[in-house]
């Protein structure tokens, strides 16, 4: 489907394989000139995303101002909100991807939310808004998204709104970056760290091109296997599907030069890793993992601090979110800034969309928090 708007046009086309192939070049190029580098919507990650993705139906929103791509986000239908019946889109997304912020070239923020828009208002009448969950709460995305709507008297929402741990780089110096941690946090980290030394040769290893993704990989599922996530069933090595998303994806990382590996090593043996992803001058801090035989060591704890100290330096000019709980003690202890994601929700135009947007709002207040987005661990 395509339309017209003040020279820019839309397209809705289901993902497939086929899909993402086809877009893959100019998909990469936006990504390059994006104004967020969102790591999960780039087309290696998605391509590694598609079984967890199909069930849901997604379809890819293009928007291009003639022959340049200047946007794309990904939409999945969905049929009741806040215990009303109501038909509406949704960004897509699956449980390991943290953030759902479109990506749109910069300069071309306001035209990619008044097509945006468009597309909404050419959808089917069973669609009566749309709501755009993980979407980035602070800077030039919100704002334009916000002034187009209200520019254009759409109807729309602020439907969640938290804040997680961040690193936003650099620091002014070597000295000022560890102000903002507690002396009690320090002493403690540094106790822990004199404990483990004693068990064993102490090291930090990062992963280099000599090293293999699967084999650090392979270990790092290991280590995840060995805690809590197997006794409830939610480690990647209990779940194939997880299993295969997480070995396609590190090889598309890998050749993308966007994998960032971290591991906590005794006597040569990993008891605790990280696992980064990079867009650019973006971070995105996937996963962790720590041997549970080691617990009293704080082996995670340690290695966070590593990935503070990795980040945020004097020159270091990076954006890194954490993708964990807003509630993660330890880590807002540690990382010093925080970043805003909101779930934001606009109607068709027409009195019967907007009326139904803002009774199913209404609704959801009135009910508590039923609908709305929590903030997702990647623990």
């Amino acid at each position: 489907m395509v339309s017209d708007m003040l020279g820019t046009t839309f397209r809705s086309t289901p993902l497939t394989s086929e899909t993402v192939s086809d877009l893959y070049d100019e998909w990469a190029a936006l990504a390059h000139d994006s104004i967020e580098g969102n790591v999960f919507l780039l087309p290696w990650f998605i391509q590694a995303s598609l079984p967890l993705l199909k069930p849901k139906n997604p379809t890819v929103i293009t928007v291009h101002d003639g022959d340049i791509l200047i946007g794309l986000a990904l939409m999945q239908p969905d049929r009741g909100y806040a215990r009303i019946p109501v038909g509406f889109y949704r960004s897509c997304h699956h449980y390991h991807q943290f953030l759902a912020t479109p990506l749109i070239r910069k300069g071309y923020a306001k035209e990619f939310f008044a097509t945006l828009g468009k597309w909404l208002d050419s959808s089917p009448a069973s669609a009566s808004f749309c709501l755009l969950n993980l979407l980035s709460g602070d800077g030039e995305i919100v704002q334009a998204a916000d002034e187009v709507f209200n520019a254009e008297s759409r109807s729309m929402a602020l439907v969640d709104q938290f804040e997680r741990a961040a690193i936003i780089g650099p620091a002014t110096s070597v000295q000022d970056s560890e102000r903002h941690i507690s002396k009690n946090r320090l002493k403690s980290l540094n106790r822990r760290r004199k404990q483990l030394a004693k068990t064993g040769n102490v090291s930090i290893e990062h992963f280099s091109p000599d090293d293999n993704a699967q084999e650090w990989l392979e270990d790092f599922i290991r280590l995840e296997n060995s805690g809590w996530k197997h006794d409830i069933k939610t480690s990647i090595a209990e779940n194939p599907i997880d299993a295969e998303f997480y070995h396609q994806m590190i090889d598309a990382a890998e050749a993308e030069n966007a994998l960032s590996f971290m591991r906590l090593v005794v006597d040569r043996v990993a008891i605790a890793y990280t696992l980064d992803l990079h867009c650019g001058s973006f971070v995105y801090c996937l996963k962790c993992a720590h041997d549970a035989d080691y617990r009293k060591y704080a082996p995670g704890v340690i290695l966070e601090y590593e990935t503070f100290k990795k980040y945020y330096r004097p020159g270091m000019h990076l954006y890194v979110d954490s993708c964990t709980s807003p509630e993660n003690k330890m880590i807002n202890d540690i990382w010093p800034h925080r970043r805003k994601v909101v779930a934001l929700s606009f109607a068709k135009t027409g009195f019967h969309h907007a009326l139904l947007l803002k009774s199913t709002m209404l609704v959801k207040n009135m009910i508590g928090n039923v609908g709305a987005i929590k903030g997702i661990k990647r623990r």
